[in-house]
């Protein structure tokens, strides 16, 4: 544990007191201060302002650096990147029942951007044929359609260079508790683990911005027991997911973004209240995007005022074994490596808000030895429709 506070603590003062120090936030003195060039056109005089690529939708008025001075808006900002399947639990095998602990968790490159809003937002992820049972040594018995229900807030602080957030996670999934279940897998609604957080930009330009923030989940998801009482895995540890993010806008049609993350965990979640732990691995994830407004008129009065096709792709790691092996003859999931392709769109619709809608494969097909489960793909394919809207 002390190990993982550590890494913890290293990471957080790095974004926290170096960021600022590197970062240098002059941009909108040198980049997008409003400039006025006036002429006489047909005997009448025309103001023109610069735009940036990047800032407010309108500008301040406060006092604060920033804003945007176009006049209907800022062209060429980024839509949030969309996210995969990372979510999805995974149950072990333990004899001749189940004990296994579901691997829901909020994800900082899912719904989220490089700079920070002041949105509410509601995002729906499904899971087509993910592996509920199986047999030794890895045969599938039987698949489900998992689904996740989230709700996003997010309010902008001072001058809009921080941003607090906070994520309210619902599924549809194998119940957690699957002891008094007649037969293994029952399905059921559950609430997850509550996640908040924080983001800061560390650097803004004309046509890029880094930022870095923290995810905390809380354990607010209740403790998971096997089929037949197998066993209770407590859910009683905190996570910890510190994060880099980097947008870059060439012009007012491309756009790319990425998020490099890391969620550490706090403990063990201990086997009927221990010495047996059961764990959950910290695991390193890369996530890039790359996209193109089609088109985007701030000022249209249609239903859809712009339209920008993405294509991400989502790598995870674990980094290091998921369980002890006293607990399980076989661990089905003790090394994953995912690699998910998410290809969508996200529509901006005239009267305030954004619409995306994107459908996410796996591009590794990797099975456990022996059988026909799937170690590094947790299900055929996903789709997911996320709704933001900004204030």
């Amino acid at each position: 544990m002390k190990t993982h506070f550590s890494k913890f603590a290293c990471v957080l003062s790095v974004a926290i007191f170096a960021g600022p120090a590197l970062a240098d936030f002059d941009y909108f003195a040198d980049s997008s201060a409003k400039t006025e060039v006036s002429f006489l056109s047909f005997g009448a005089e025309t103001t023109f302002s610069e735009a940036s690529f990047l800032g407010d939708a309108q500008e301040q008025k406060d006092g604060c650096k920033g804003g945007c001075y176009s006049a209907c808006g800022c062209v060429g900002s980024i839509p949030n990147m969309i996210g995969d399947s990372i979510g999805v639990p995974l149950v072990q095998s333990a004899g001749a029942g189940l004990l296994g602990l579901a691997r829901h968790f909020t994800k900082v490159a899912e719904n989220n951007n490089v700079l920070p809003q002041t949105r509410i937002s509601f995002s729906y992820n499904m899971y087509d044929n993910v592996p509920k049972t199986w047999s030794v040594p890895g045969n599938v018995t039987s698949v489900s359609d998992v689904s996740e229900f989230k709700l996003f807030a997010e309010k902008k602080l001072g001058c809009g260079d921080w941003s607090v957030n906070i994520v309210l996670p619902f599924y549809h999934t194998v119940k957690f508790n699957q002891s008094t279940a007649a037969v293994p897998g029952v399905e059921g609604g559950e609430f997850g683990n509550l996640a908040f957080g924080f983001k800061r930009v560390l650097r803004r330009r004309a046509n890029y911005a880094v930022s870095g923030g923290l995810s905390v989940e809380a354990p607010t998801s209740e403790d998971t027991m096997g089929f037949g009482g197998a066993g209770r895995i407590a859910n009683d540890q905190w996570f910890f997911t510190p994060y880099l993010a980097m947008q870059y806008t060439p012009n007012d049609h491309w756009f790319a973004q990425g998020f490099a993350s890391y969620r550490m965990r706090t403990g063990d979640n201990l086997l009927d209240g221990g010495p047996t732990v059961f764990i959950q691995s910290d695991r390193l994830m890369l996530d890039a995007a790359i996209g193109y407004w089609l088109f985007r008129d701030d000022c249209s009065r249609k239903f859809v005022s712009g339209l920008a096709p993405t294509i991400e792709l989502h790598y995870m790691t674990l980094t290091e074994s998921q369980s002890d092996p006293l607990l399980f003859t076989s661990t089905y999931f003790d090394r994953v490596d995912t690699l998910n392709l998410t290809a969508g769109a996200t529509a901006e619709l005239a009267k305030g808000g954004t619409l995306a809608l994107a459908a996410a494969v796996p591009l590794r097909t990797n099975t456990f030895p022996g059988g026909n489960l799937p170690t590094d793909r947790s299900m055929d394919w996903e789709l997911v429709v996320q709704y933001n809207r900004p204030f």
